[in-house]
């Protein structure tokens, strides 16, 4: 380990640190991750998943908690971080330059590995990871109606968080791809809903979903509501763009 104690001194950027780090771990067996001196040079940066380090970790977290005398609450904050990220890489809806959602693409092998994980570690919001997977899995296997049913039943437990932003990109994905026009109406209703309450707020950047919306209304045929949707979500996001701009002169 002195040779890579050396190569430390030497770095002065945190990706050198980090990809030296991360070269050391992969030269030791995971189980020299029980001696103090080994964890305390390496563990800060177990964040990767799909690594055998972050795997055992998970798997002995009380044999190394007793050993190691770590901050157990740390380490599982570090683990449980590392794991939503994760996930949110492989399940969350990506849009193109455009807005447009890009369909799924079905990575069944890294699922299976990080809900092993999950399943394992029972560490804080792991409810709200199994929640995204399987909305995720609805929607590659284009159940439609389940998808809808599904995420009211973990907005009513909370399962998905406060906000509504996983709503919406699940609404903008079936918008592009659902040929349900049922369920988009059930989705139309909901975020009509919501909107209808935030619009009673009084932040002045708050989200009117108007974008979704838009979109919605656009799947329906109602084109004249989608064109009416999409003015009102530019002149919103013409008018945060604005908010911020002052805010940074004002920081300057």
């Amino acid at each position: 380990m002195k040779d890579y104690v050396v190569a430390l001194q030497g770095a002065f950027l945190k990706d050198d640190i980090e990809n030296i780090v991360l070269d050391y771990m992969k030269t030791i067996p995971v189980e020299k991750l029980q001696e103090k001196e080994i964890w305390d040079f390496v563990g800060a940066y177990i964040k990767d998943p799909y690594s055998p380090q972050f795997d055992y970790v998970i798997f002995n977290i009380d044999r190394l908690a007793n050993k190691v005398k770590f901050d157990r609450y740390s380490v599982e904050r570090q683990l449980g971080w590392a794991l939503e990220r994760a996930v949110d890489q492989v399940v969350e809806v990506k849009f193109d330059k455009d807005g447009v959602p890009l369909r799924l693409v079905d990575a069944a092998g890294k699922v299976d590995t990080l809900l092993r994980l999950i399943d394992r570690g029972n560490l804080k919001r792991a409810e709200t990871l199994r929640a995204k997977i399987r909305i995720y899995e609805l929607e590659l296997a284009q159940k439609w109606n389940e998808i809808y049913e599904c995420q009211m039943m973990y907005r009513g437990i909370k399962a998905l968080g406060f906000s509504d932003r996983y709503l919406e990109e699940t609404a903008q994905y079936l918008a592009a791809y659902c040929p349900d026009k049922a369920v988009i109406e059930k989705y139309l209703t909901l975020i009509e809903k919501i909107a209808a309450r935030r619009r009673q707020g009084s932040s002045k950047l708050r989200s009117y979903y108007y974008g979704t919306l838009s979109v919605l209304h656009a799947k329906l045929g109602n084109a004249a509501k989608a064109k009416e949707f999409k003015k009102m979500d530019e002149k919103i996001k013409a008018e945060k763009a604005k908010e911020f701009e002052s805010f940074l002169k004002k920081s300057n």
